[in-house]
């Protein structure tokens, strides 16, 4: 199925804004539930240059519009209402990415879906979209979340802010690179979960490392896992995202970590120093040796 891409004309701005319904859920996405968002996409002014119209065999089937940044492009997409939920998505956005690669140059491609859409955060997800967050934002007469997704380029390396399920065997291949075999995919799952600080840093597409931290927001945080693949090393990205983590802790008063032996000095480098007061408590014999101080 090819799909064509020109520049939107006003008749089809309006044939979308006024014509397209959505069933059930996804009457959300109709233009007319949120009236700044009409006016903005029906004003030829307002809708600025980066909106696309897309075709097959000559019926219109979809839009594309464009927020060109320094080094992003955040994306916005529609599709027609009875061309949703038939397997097409796939196909419309992957012909939108690549229309989007041979027209602007970007280092990385973000989009926002809400939260309930799991069908479209599934497909972005397909493709290779990765979570970068999530949001509150006030439309369509009320507040609803929102995920940021990012495509991490394939000639690069991007950090993002959250944990993204689908890449879990990633996760686990970085942590067995190092030795770290008792991280089973279910182990893993856990960990993250009852996480609430993450970054992951990607490299050529691929997840490459990661850290996590648990916080209380205010008063304490403490890091865990800093850990990046054994062929990915010396690359600074360790150092990426100790940057990350601890930007996005920033306001918190006390943060915390335990480093593993031989690591110290990368910590010291963090910015990080030793504690005069530090206790703790292990419940393996072995961890208990290696970092225990026993009185005498």
């Amino acid at each position: 199925m090819m799909f064509t891409f020109q520049r939107l004309t006003q008749k089809e701005a309006e044939e979308i804004a006024y014509s397209w319904k959505y069933e059930g859920m996804y009457s959300f996405y109709d233009m007319t539930e949120d009236e700044e968002d009409l006016l903005e996409f029906t004003d030829a002014h307002t809708r600025g240059e980066h909106v696309f119209s897309s075709h097959v065999n000559g019926e219109l089937i979809g839009f594309l519009s464009l927020d060109v940044l320094d080094w992003m492009i955040d994306i916005g997409l529609g599709l027609k209402p009875d061309w949703t939920g038939k397997g097409k998505g796939r196909g419309f956005l992957q012909s939108a990415i690549s229309f989007i690669q041979s027209h602007y140059t970007f280092d990385a491609l973000t989009l926002s879906v809400a939260s309930f859409n799991q069908r479209a955060i599934s497909l972005y997800s397909h493709v290779g979209f990765v979570l970068n967050g999530s949001f509150v934002q006030r439309t369509n007469g009320g507040e609803y979340e929102f995920i940021n997704m990012i495509l991490p380029p394939h000639n690069g390396v991007i950090v993002t802010r959250d944990f993204d399920q689908s890449r879990l065997m990633e996760i686990q291949e970085v942590y067995h690179s190092v030795g770290w075999n008792k991280h089973s995919l279910d182990v893993i799952l856990e960990i993250y979960r009852k996480s609430n600080v993450f970054s992951m840093v990607y490299v050529d597409g691929r997840v490459r490392g990661m850290g996590r931290a648990l916080s209380d927001g205010v008063f304490n945080a403490a890091i865990y896992d800093v850990v990046t693949h054994v062929d990915a090393q010396q690359q600074g990205l360790g150092a990426r995202i100790m940057d990350d983590l601890l930007d996005q802790l920033a306001p918190v008063s006390c943060v915390h970590l335990i480093a593993t032996t031989g690591n110290e000095g990368f910590y010291l480098k963090q910015g990080l120093s030793p504690l005069k007061t530090g206790m703790a408590r292990y419940r393996n014999e072995k961890l208990e040796k290696e970092y225990l101080i026993k009185e005498k």
